[in-house]
């Protein structure tokens, strides 16, 4: 049994991205005021609560394997299964495009994006290929460090962990302005918010009884709100070394009280949005091109700045995102992710695919 909220925290933050990224396509396709700018900073959560997924995701669904043979390069060649085949799908033709025909792909951009580095998911100094892939770079990151500490026992893990945290803020406050991409990720503090859900995930592992799910839900939710309010742009604190905390922190209480809500028995999600939860992959990744297209077919059409149309295309752009994404799920990301699997004999613990089991505290 998975974790059906879970799944839904997934289509959510996969929507909010979606929102963000419409945002800008918005501008360029419809004269006037645009309706979606208050979004920004909301839609730029989504992926703070990816990481916290993330985080609590990787240590539900492999606690039990702690320090067996061979489990960190089994685990990191399950997680590269998982992420690069259908990344690899999106990432070609676009990497085509910026041999042939540049000026489609990231034009506005000083620094040309590196082919090799984006194809590995590995640090640049400019913006990957893909450009919502630079949060991949991060995932990849946090799974290298993970392959390292489940080779040891379980009980290393908060050292290890601590050390990992440690190491990130020696090299904030060393370099702190330095270009060099390496150090600049692994100095960045962005990454703590996998560590919220890892200790969210340990949490439930240990089964410990969830206490308060709606009131921290609403928290997390008001603090996140009141971000949105007082956002004012890429210079504000929502992208600086505090991002940590003042985002990644309330999307874990969001992500801590829809687990215990399930855990409790008190709600669980059905239905559209756990299925969308299972494709949110494939929703983050396919919606920027898709987008792209739709802003070449929507380009100039003066209708669109009478505000009803205008909303109406809001909704369609999105739905026709969603429903994209739903079919690429099934028609390649499904089938390409078993097909790896397969041929690289990859075998317990866990699924591939998503799948965390839900874990029902003692009484």
């Amino acid at each position: 049994m998975k974790f059906k909220n879970v799944q839904a925290l997934r289509a959510i933050a996969a929507i909010l991205v979606v929102g963000a990224h419409l945002y800008p396509l918005e501008q360029k396709c419809i004269p006037g005021q645009p309706f979606l700018k208050w979004f920004e900073p909301l839609g730029v959560a989504g992926v703070d609560l990816f990481f916290v997924i993330s985080g609590f995701v990787i240590i539900t669904s492999t606690w039990s394997s702690f320090a067996k043979p061979g489990i960190g390069q089994n685990f990191i060649l399950r997680r590269a299964a998982r992420i690069f085949p259908v990344y690899w799908v999106v990432l070609i033709p676009i990497a085509l495009l910026d041999i042939f025909a540049p000026r489609w792909v990231n034009s506005s951009q000083v620094i040309r994006p590196d082919i090799f580095a984006s194809f590995a998911l590995l640090p640049q100094a400019g913006i990957p290929l893909l450009t919502v892939s630079w949060s991949l770079v991060y995932e990849m990151y946090f799974y290298y460090i993970y392959a390292i500490a489940i080779n040891f026992h379980a009980t290393l893990l908060p050292w290890i962990l601590g050390a990992w945290m440690l190491l990130t803020a020696a090299i904030f406050f060393a370099f702190p302005q330095t270009k060099m991409p390496y150090l600049a990720q692994m100095g960045n503090t962005i990454t703590y918010e996998f560590s919220y859900g890892l200790l969210i995930g340990w949490w439930q592992i240990q089964k410990r009884k969830p206490i308060a799910a709606l009131p921290i839900i609403a928290v997390g939710t008001v603090i996140v709100l009141l971000n949105t309010a007082f956002y004012s742009g890429y210079g504000s604190y929502l992208h600086g070394p505090l991002r940590f905390l003042f985002v990644g922190l309330p999307m874990a209480f969001i992500l801590y009280g829809f687990v215990g809500l399930e855990v409790n028995k008190q709600f669980t999600c059905a239905g559209l949005i756990v299925l969308l939860g299972d494709a949110s992959y494939s929703l983050y990744l396919w919606h920027a091109p898709i987008l792209d297209a739709i802003g070449h077919l929507s380009m100039h059409r003066h209708i669109l700045s009478q505000p009803i149309f205008h909303w109406l295309w809001l909704a369609l752009s999105t739905a026709i995102v969603i429903a994209i994404a739903l079919l690429l799920y099934r028609t390649i990301e499904y089938r390409l992710v078993r097909a790896f699997g397969k041929l690289l004999h990859l075998k317990s613990p866990g699924s591939i695919l998503p799948n965390v089991s839900a874990i029902t505290p003692s009484n």
